[in-house]
C-alpha cells in the first residue's frame, strides 16, 4: 500500500497488515496491527472508533504535501480533525495481539463521520459526492440531489466557451454533485434540464439545453451535473431509465450502522443563552434556557432530551429563506416531519437560572438521531422490489370484516393478522393467516377465522407455552386493564368463529389501580417455561415485567385458580420488576419482545417504533426508527404504525394508509 497515492476518500477506505513509524510516519512491518491508506479529511470529520473496550487507535497526520507531521498516541475515543491535512490510521486491540487473517472484520471497528458542506448545517443528507465510504451509500435510484445544490444555471453556449461555468441565475438551481455515468448509458429527466457531460477528469465536453425525457450519455463521457428550474426542485427526478418499472426512491444517503455522537451535534449547535418566542420564532432574553442556531434538520430526524421530570425541549421550525414557520411546543421528545431550517431551545420546567454547570447537563441530556433502518417507499411506476440492505418486500391484508387492522404476530409458522372487534366483544373481526416466504420475498393466505377479543391493540404467542397473550387495551382511558391467554391457540385456526369467552383464561388488573390501555407481550422464556411477560399502560408510561403462574403455584396476585395442570397457567402473577417515565412518545400501537429489548409501535404518522433497553435499575434506554411514505410528486402520505414483529433475521411492521399493508425488513 502506498500511501502517498491515496489522498482522497472516492473509494471503500483500504486497510492492510502493517503499522506506521510514530518517529518518521513511514511503513513498518507488524502482525498485531493493522493500517489505513492516507485520507484527505475536511475540518469536523470525526473518526470514531467503536469498541474502545476492545480496540484503540493512533492517527499520523501528514501536510497537504503528505509530509509527516506527528501523532495522536495511542487513543481510544473519538478523534476531531481541526484542520485539512492527510491522514493516517493504524488500529490494534489493546491485547497486541495478532491480527493476521482478521483485516477485513476489524476494519469495521473505524468509522468516520464526514462534515457538512454548509454553514448552517450538519445534515448528513448534505455530504460531498466525492467522499464516499462503504458505510455511505446513495440509497436511491433518483440521482438529483437537492441538499446539494446553489442557485444558477450551467452555461452552455454554441461556440463551447466558458462550459459549465456556473452563471447567475435567481430562476435556476444546480446541483453540485457529479453523477456517475458509463457511455451509451440511457437516462430519464422528467422535466426540463440543463444537462453537462464530463470526461473522467472532470473536463466538461458538451451539454444539452431543455433536456427532457431520454439522455443518453455520449461517448467518452464519465459525469453528469444538472441544472434545472427552482421551482422543479421538489419533484425533479434523474434516474436510469432501466429503473423506470422500479420502485422509487427519493434521493438520499443513507449511513449504515451510523448513529451521529451527541458529543459531535452538540458542539456544532452552539448553544447560548436565552429562548426562541413561539409566536414569532425571534430570540429573546432568558437565564432560564439554552437556544441553538440554525440547524437543517431532514425528516425522519427525532428529537429527544433524558428525561429527569423536569427536562424539557421546544423545536422551531424555520423555511429555506429562515422565515419562522412554527412551533413544537414543550415536550420531551419530537419527530421532524419536513425536510427544514430548525432550532432548539432547552428548559428545566421549573423555570430555574441555568448556571454554566446545569447548562451543561441539560445540552448533554440532547439526544439527536439521524439514522434511518428503515427504507420502503410507495411506487411510483409498477411495485418492484426493493434491495435486501433494508426494505425486502411489502403486501396487502384485506380483512372481511372491514375493520382496521391492529396487530400481528407469529403463530408457529404462519402470520397472524389482526382486525379490530370491539371493547365489549359484542362484534366480530378477522384474523388473517399468512403464510411468509423470505426467501423469494413473497407472502400467501393460507386462511382466516372470526374472533370477538377486542381491540387486540399488541399480541403475541409463545413457542414455550403455546399461548397467545393480549391486553384489553384501545382508545379508551376507561377500560380497567385486563390480561387475556389462550392456550394452544392454534388448534382453533380452522374454526369460522372463536369466542373469547369460551377459550380465554382472564386476569382482572382493576384492582391495582396501575392506569389503563393495558398491553401484553410475551418476555424471557424463562428455561423454557414460557411464564414471563410484560404489561404497559398508559401509552407506554407504565412498563411491567411480572411472571404467570401456572399448576398449583399460586404467586399472590391476580385471580388463582386451583386444580390446574403443571404447564396450565393458573390466572396468578407476581411482579419482578417495574419501570416508569413521564413521556411516553406516542399512543402504543402494538408491542413486541425480542432478544433483551422491548419494541413498541408509536402513533399514527408514518412508521415509528422505539428500541427500549429495560435495566436492571430500572431506567429505559431508547433508539428510535422512523421512516414516511412518498407517491410519485413525492408529496408524504398519511399513514399510521399498526402492528410490529420482530425475529432473528427480520423485522415487520403494519401499516395503514387508506388499505394495510405489512412491510417486511432484514435486520
Amino acid at each position: 500500500m502506498d500511501l502517498g497515492k491515496m489522498t482522497i476518500l472516492n473509494h471503500s477506505m483500504g486497510w492492510e497488515m502493517g503499522t506506521i513509524s510514530a518517529a518518521s510516519g513511514n511503513l513498518v512491518s507488524a502482525t498485531n496491527r493493522m493500517r489505513s491508506e492516507m485520507l484527505l479529511l475536511e475540518p469536523g470529520t470525526v473518526i470514531d472508533i467503536l469498541n474502545f473496550e476492545k480496540f484503540q487507535m493512533t492517527i499520523l497526520i501528514y501536510d497537504t504535501e503528505k509530509k509527516y507531521i506527528a501523532t495522536t498516541g495511542w487513543i481510544r475515543k473519538r478523534y476531531y480533525v481541526e484542520s485539512v491535512k492527510n491522514y493516517a490510521i493504524v488500529l490494534a486491540n489493546v491485547e497486541n495481539s495478532s491480527l493476521v487473517g482478521l483485516v477485513d472484520e476489524i476494519a469495521t471497528q473505524v468509522k468516520i463521520l464526514l462534515p457538512d458542506k454548509s454553514e448552517l448545517s450538519i445534515c448528513t443528507s448534505r455530504l460531498d459526492s466525492q467522499k464516499k465510504l462503504d458505510f455511505i451509500t446513495n440509497a436511491s435510484n433518483n440521482f438529483f440531489n437537492k441538499y446539494n445544490i446553489v442557485q444558477g444555471l450551467l452555461w452552455i453556449s454554441s461556440d463551447g466557451s466558458r462550459l459549465g461555468t456556473i452563471e447567475k441565475s435567481e430562476i435556476y438551481i444546480t446541483s453540485l454533485d457529479f453523477i456517475d455515468v458509463t457511455e451509451g448509458e440511457t437516462w430519464i429527466s422528467s422535466s426540463d434540464a440543463s444537462v453537462i457531460f464530463y470526461d473522467e477528469n472532470y473536463v466538461p465536453v458538451n451539454g444539452l439545453v431543455n433536456a427532457s425525457d431520454t439522455v443518453v450519455v455520449p461517448l467518452k463521457c464519465r459525469y453528469i451535473r444538472i441544472s434545472i428550474p427552482a421551482n422543479e426542485v421538489t419533484r425533479y427526478t434523474f434516474f436510469r431509465a432501466e429503473e423506470e418499472k422500479h420502485a422509487y426512491l427519493p434521493f438520499r444517503y443513507e449511513l449504515r450502522n451510523i448513529d451521529i455522537p451527541n458529543e459531535y451535534v452538540t458542539e456544532k449547535l452552539e448553544w447560548v443563552s436565552g429562548t426562541i418566542l413561539a409566536v414569532n420564532g425571534m430570540e429573546s432574553a432568558s437565564e432560564s434556557r439554552v437556544r441553538s442556531r440554525f440547524w437543517y434538520l431532514k425528516a425522519g430526524t427525532v428529537i429527544s432530551i433524558e428525561n429527569d421530570e423536569f427536562n424539557q425541549l421546544t423545536v422551531m421550525e424555520y423555511d429555506s429563506n429562515l422565515l419562522f414557520c412554527k412551533s413544537s411546543g414543550w415536550c420531551v421528545a419530537f419527530v421532524i416531519k419536513t425536510n427544514n431550517y430548525y432550532r432548539i431551545v432547552l428548559s428545566k420546567k421549573n423555570a430555574m437560572k441555568l448556571i454554566s454547570d446545569e447548562k451543561e447537563k441539560l445540552v448533554n441530556a440532547l439526544r439527536i438521531i439521524e439514522k434511518n433502518d428503515l427504507a420502503d417507499y410507495a411506487s411510483k411506476i409498477g411495485t418492484g422490489k426493493l434491495n435486501r440492505n433494508g426494505a425486502l418486500f411489502h403486501f396487502q391484508v384485506n380483512f372481511l370484516s372491514g375493520n382496521y387492522g391492529s396487530s400481528h404476530c407469529f403463530v408457529e409458522n404462519e402470520l397472524w393478522c389482526f382486525s379490530a372487534s370491539n371493547d365489549d366483544h359484542t362484534n366480530w373481526a378477522d384474523v388473517q393467516r399468512f403464510k411468509i416466504d423470505f426467501i423469494n420475498d413473497m407472502a400467501y393466505p393460507v386462511g382466516h377465522f372470526f374472533h370477538n377479543f377486542g381491540h387486540m391493540n399488541s399480541a403475541e404467542y409463545s413457542a414455550y407455552s403455546q399461548s397467545l397473550i393480549f391486553g384489553n387495551g384501545s382508545g379508551s382511558y376507561t377500560l380497567e386493564p385486563k390480561i387475556h391467554i389462550i392456550s394452544n391457540v392454534s388448534q382453533y385456526k380452522n374454526q369460522e368463529y372463536v369466542d373469547i369467552s369460551e377459550v380465554a383464561l382472564t386476569i382482572d388488573c382493576g384492582e391495582y389501580n396501575w392506569g389503563k390501555k393495558l398491553n401484553v407481550v410475551w418476555g424471557d422464556g424463562n428455561l423454557g417455561r414460557g411464564d414471563i411477560a410484560f404489561l404497559i399502560l398508559d401509552d407506554n408510561k407504565k412498563i411491567m415485567k411480572i411472571q404467570l403462574g401456572k399448576g398449583n403455584n399460586d404467586l399472590g396476585m391476580g385471580q388463582f385458580k386451583n386444580g390446574k395442570a403443571d404447564i396450565v397457567f393458573n390466572g396468578s402473577f407476581r411482579i419482578i420488576q417495574e419501570w416508569s417515565q413521564k413521556n411516553g412518545d406516542e399512543v402504543n400501537q402494538d408491542s413486541c419482545y425480542y432478544n433483551g429489548h422491548l419494541y413498541l409501535a408509536l402513533g399514527h404518522d408514518g412508521l415509528w417504533y422505539s428500541k427500549n433497553e429495560l435495566t436492571k435499575d430500572s431506567t429505559i434506554a431508547k433508539t428510535y426508527f422512523y421512516e414516511s411514505f412518498y407517491n410519485a410528486n413525492g408529496k408524504e402520505v398519511l399513514s399510521t404504525m399498526e402492528g410490529i414483529t420482530v425475529t432473528e433475521k427480520y423485522v415487520l411492521l403494519g401499516c395503514s394508509r387508506g388499505k394495510h399493508y405489512i412491510h417486511v425488513y432484514s435486520r
